[in-house]
Formats: C-alpha cells, sequence, structure tokens
C-alpha cells in the first residue's frame, strides 16, 4: 500500500471520527476498527499518518521505557503509556500545566489532610471528599492541553465529576449543621467552591476571571468562616493550623490558576476526534474505579486498559 493511499484512509477515518462522536455503539465499533488499521501499519513496517492521534511512534520495535509513575491526591499514574494494539509509545512526559498542578498535592492539602484527621470525624471524612474533588479535577487537567476546547454536549460531560464531588462536600456539611464543627465543615463546603473556576467564562456568563473568582471565594470563607475558628479555638494549635493549611491550599490553587488558565481553561490547540474524546469522558467519568481503568495515550490516541491490582 503506498503512503498516498495510508494518507487517503487516515483522511476518512477523521471524518468518521468527527462525525459519530457521542454514539456509543459507533464509538465501539470504529475504535476496534482504528486499532486493526494501527496493527496493519505495524506490519507494513510504518504507523498511521498521524491525523487525531498526534506524533507518530518510531521504531515501534524498541524495547519499551522503564515504568514511571506520579502520586497525586493519593492516586498512582503512569507517565508512560502502551497502546491496545501492543505499539510502544514513547515516554509520555506530563505537561507543564500538569505538573504544576500535582505540585498542590505536595503543598498544605497534606497538612490540611493530617490534621482533619487528628480533629477527626466528620471533619476527616469531609477531608476524604476534598481529596476526591481534587482527584476529579486533577483528571480534567490532565485533557485540558491535549486539545481545543470541545463543545458544550461533551464539556459538560468532562465537568461532571468536579460537580458532583463539590455537591458531595456540601451535602455533607449540611449533616452537622448546629454541631461543633458546624463552621469547620460550612467552610470548607464553601471553600471547596474554588474547584468551580473551570466554569467561569465557559459555563458562567461571568466577566470574573478565574484566578479572581477564587480570590473572592478564599476572602469570603476567611470573612465568614475562619475567622470565627480562629476567635473560638485561638489557644489551640491544632485547630489553627487546620484552618491555615486549608487556606493556603486554596492560595495555591489560585496561583496554578493564575499562571495556566487567566481567562478560562487554558485548552491546547489539537483538533480531536472520536477516539479521543470516548476515553477522555471514561478517564474524567464520576465515581470511584472507572477513571483508573485508563491512562490515555496522547502519542498513540488509543485507549489502555490497565491491569489494576
Amino acid at each position: 500500500m503506498a503512503a498516498s493511499d495510508l494518507t487517503a484512509l487516515a483522511d476518512v477515518v477523521t471524518r468518521l471520527e468527527n462525525a459519530t462522536v457521542g454514539d456509543p455503539d459507533v464509538v465501539k465499533r470504529l475504535a476496534r476498527v482504528l486499532e486493526r488499521l494501527e496493527r496493519a501499519a505495524a506490519n507494513l513496517g510504518a504507523p498511521l499518518p498521524p491525523s487525531d492521534a498526534g506524533p507518530a511512534v518510531e521504531n515501534a520495535e524498541k524495547k519499551t521505557p522503564a515504568k514511571v509513575e506520579v502520586t497525586s491526591f493519593g492516586e498512582t499514574h503512569a507517565m508512560q503509556a502502551t497502546s491496545g494494539t501492543g505499539l510502544s509509545a514513547e515516554k509520555e512526559e506530563r505537561h507543564p500545566s500538569l505538573e504544576d498542578f500535582d505540585k498542590i498535592s505536595d503543598g498544605a492539602i497534606g497538612d490540611y489532610f493530617t490534621l482533619s484527621s487528628k480533629i477527626g470525624p466528620p471533619v476527616s471524612d469531609q477531608a476524604e471528599l476534598v481529596r476526591k474533588a481534587f482527584v476529579a479535577q486533577r483528571r480534567l487537567m490532565k485533557i485540558v492541553p491535549q486539545t481545543r476546547e470541545p463543545g458544550p454536549k461533551i464539556l459538560n460531560q468532562l465537568l461532571a465529576a468536579t460537580e458532583n464531588t463539590l455537591k458531595a462536600v456540601k451535602a455533607h456539611a449540611k449533616l452537622y449543621v448546629a454541631t461543633d464543627h458546624e463552621i469547620h465543615l460550612m467552610g470548607v463546603a464553601e471553600g471547596i467552591r474554588t474547584l468551580a473556576w473551570v466554569t467561569v467564562g465557559m459555563v458562567w456568563n461571568d466577566q470574573k476571571k478565574p484566578e479572581t473568582y477564587i480570590a473572592g471565594v478564599i476572602d469570603y470563607i476567611k470573612r465568614e468562616y475562619l475567622d470565627g475558628i480562629y476567635d473560638m479555638h485561638a489557644d489551640d494549635e491544632t485547630q489553627i493550623k487546620w484552618a491555615d493549611a486549608f487556606i493556603q491550599t486554596l492560595k495555591e490553587l489560585q496561583e496554578y490558576v493564575g499562571k495556566w488558565h487567566k481567562d478560562k481553561i487554558g485548552w491546547g490547540t489539537k483538533i480531536r476526534g472520536m477516539t479521543f474524546w470516548s476515553n477522555a469522558i471514561a478517564q474524567t467519568a464520576p465515581g470511584e474505579g472507572t477513571a483508573d481503568q485508563y491512562e490515555y495515550s496522547t502519542k498513540l490516541g488509543a485507549p489502555v486498559t490497565k491491569q489494576l491490582s
């Protein structure tokens, strides 16, 4: 088969992808066809010309690089992936914006988790919900630099996990109104709304910038909730440090957003098709487990099922 034939075939696949986004049955069937095409290309000694899949992999017979992992908000992520076709992808480095988001995991939030455990339930239970909220946003931030902004239908699905986790934090707080920990729980429930910065300038018709929105939330919870903790627990070092750690976590998020997402989510520039979006939606799906089965290979544009222990 001539190279021109492969190029023409890749163009046809791209048109099919763009025409069938959102149809689950066609998604599954076309994904199998794409895998067959990649295997056929490998047998010919060259990968398919890149369309939505990004740079082609050279020297597919090279030994797969050693697996490198990074832990963020309690989840372990591979920094190198292998496509479903058996072709080895080159080592995938995290985008610099994702590296900066992961720095939040290594910051004050660790103290917030530790001190929440020390205070105990229901504060520690809420802290676990906060962790899940950051996990949900981290999954979205992994997708963002790899693609142009999607249409409303796909965008809403990508935002669903963040929305659900924020609701869970608020619902938990409401269970403890008029208790000793109401001020703690409501302060966190209001503060975690900073993660809703992803909707500023997109879902919301708001003139604020994401960083400005976060600053406003921080000022509000300090005034309405955390100042009360400082007053009531002035002699309790654990309580004071807990409040400090939570505020500092939100400030670190604000710094990250101000650097990478000044006007709204800082999407990438690549035009993506069905294969990418079907796996992006799976990767960011609400709930435990589903997203953990996938490490999306941006090199090959193919889903990768991980072996879960």
